[in-house]
C-alpha cells in the first residue's frame, strides 16, 4: 500500500514538473509604438529564452514556477515583469514598451537635434528633412547624400556597391526599374528614407543589394497645408561651347513644384505635381582599330564631348483614413515620366598602322 502511495506522488511530481506555460506578446517602443525587432525574452528562474519576431511578437514556453519574466534590447531600459496564474497554461502579456536609455550627468545641459537617423537590426531610417541641399530635386538627389548609397553622373543608384536591389513605396514593391523610378519622385514629397539591408520575411525575398522603402508624406498638421518650392542652380564656370557644332554645354539646374496636404480628425487627403530637369556636362574618348592585312590595322582614336540631359515630371493624389491607432485605410494615384538624351560630337582621327601605332605609307602596307 505505502509503494503504491508513493508512486502516485512521484506521478503527480512529474506531471507538476514537466507542465508548460505558454507566454505571448509583443515588444514596441514606447514612445514611436513601433515593433522592437531582435528583442531579448527569457524566464529568469530557467534561463530559457527567445527573441522577439519582425513584428515584435515572441511566444515563450517555461515550465510552470517561473515568477518573472526579463526583457532587454540595446538601448532599451531594462524590464522585469512579474507572472501571475495562468489561465489554462497560458499566458497573455499583449503589447509590452520598453523606453530607450537616458544618461543624466550632473551639472551638465545636453542640447541636440532630433536624430537625422535611426537604426534597427535589418535598417536604417533617414529623415528627408534633414538632408536640404536635396529640396526640390529628386529621391535620386536625396540618395545620394545617404551613406552606403552612390549615385553615378547618369543617375544610376547603387546601394552597397551594387545596383541588385528593390525599390519600395510606402511598404509596396514596385515593378519599375529602380533609375527611372528614383529620378521621378521629387524629394519633396518624402518623408523618411528606410535602407533595409537584411529584409525581414514582411517583404519579398528580392534584390541582392537590399530594400530602399520611400515614404511620402501623407499626413500633416489639422488643416490645409501648402508647400510651394523651387530649384535653381548651376556652375557658371564649367560653362563651355563646342569648338566644331557650336553646341552651348552647361550643369544647369532646375525645378519645383506644389504639394497640398489637408488633415482633419481622421481623414487626410494629399496630392502633389512636380517637374525637375538637370543638364550634365560629359566627354568620352574612344580607341578602336580593325585587322586590315598583315599586321596592319585601320585605328579609329575619338575624343570629343558628351553633353546629357534628364527631365522628370510626377503628379499625385490620395486619401487615407484613420481606423484607428494601428489601422489605416488608404488609396493613391501616383503618375510620373522621365525623359532623358545626349548629343555626341566626336572627332574621328583615323589612319593605318600596326598594332602599337607605328604609322607606315602606302606602299609599307601593300608590301604587307
Amino acid at each position: 500500500m505505502k509503494s503504491k502511495i508513493l508512486l502516485f506522488f512521484i506521478i503527480v511530481n512529474s506531471f507538476s514538473l514537466f507542465s508548460q506555460i505558454n507566454i505571448t506578446g509583443t515588444i514596441v517602443d514606447a514612445i514611436t509604438d513601433e515593433p522592437l525587432i531582435g528583442a531579448t525574452i527569457f524566464a529568469n528562474e530557467t534561463k530559457e529564452g527567445v527573441v522577439s519576431d519582425s513584428d515584435g511578437s515572441f511566444v515563450l514556453n517555461v515550465p510552470e514556477g517561473n515568477k518573472h519574466l526579463r526583457i532587454t534590447y540595446v538601448g532599451y531600459a531594462e524590464k522585469n515583469i512579474p507572472l501571475h496564474e495562468s489561465n489554462n497554461g497560458n499566458i497573455k502579456l499583449n503589447i509590452v514598451s520598453l523606453t530607450p536609455m537616458s544618461m543624466e550627468l550632473e551639472e551638465v545641459l545636453v542640447k541636440a537635434n532630433y536624430r537625422t537617423s535611426s537604426q534597427k537590426i535589418d535598417r536604417f531610417t533617414y529623415r528627408a528633412s534633414d538632408f536640404q541641399t536635396a529640396e526640390g530635386g529628386s529621391a535620386t538627389d536625396l540618395l545620394s547624400k545617404l551613406p552606403s548609397v552612390s549615385v553615378d553622373p547618369d543617375g544610376t543608384v547603387n546601394v552597397r556597391g551594387t545596383s541588385d536591389f528593390m525599390v519600395y513605396l510606402n511598404g509596396k514593391p514596385t515593378q519599375i526599374d529602380p533609375t527611372v523610378l528614383l529620378g521621378q519622385i521629387s524629394s519633396n514629397q518624402i518623408d523618411n528614407v528606410e535602407v533595409i539591408s537584411i529584409p525581414t520575411s514582411n517583404f519579398d525575398a528580392q534584390g541582392k543589394g537590399g530594400i530602399i522603402n520611400i515614404i511620402t508624406k501623407r499626413t500633416g498638421m489639422q488643416g490645409l497645408t501648402v508647400t510651394v518650392n523651387g530649384l535653381i542652380g548651376g556652375d557658371p564656370w564649367n560653362n563651355l561651347k563646342d569648338e566644331f557644332s557650336g553646341f552651348n554645354q552647361n550643369d544647369n539646374r532646375y525645378g519645383g513644384g506644389v504639394n497640398v496636404i489637408y488633415f482633419k480628425d481622421k481623414v487626410s487627403l494629399f496630392g502633389g505635381i512636380n517637374f525637375n530637369r538637370r543638364n550634365v556636362n560629359g566627354s568620352r574618348t574612344g580607341d578602336a582599330r580593325i585587322l586590315v592585312g598583315n599586321n596592319v590595322y585601320r585605328h579609329m582614336v575619338a575624343s570629343g564631348e558628351r553633353p546629357e540631359w534628364y527631365e522628370s515630371g510626377t503628379a499625385n493624389l490620395g486619401a487615407e483614413f484613420l481606423l484607428s491607432d494601428k489601422s489605416v485605410l488608404s488609396g493613391s494615384y501616383y503618375y510620373g515620366t522621365r525623359k532623358e538624351g545626349r548629343s555626341a560630337f566626336y572627332l574621328y582621327n583615323i589612319f593605318f598602322a600596326v598594332k602599337k601605332k607605328q604609322t607606315m605609307t602606302a606602299e609599307d602596307r601593300k608590301a604587307r
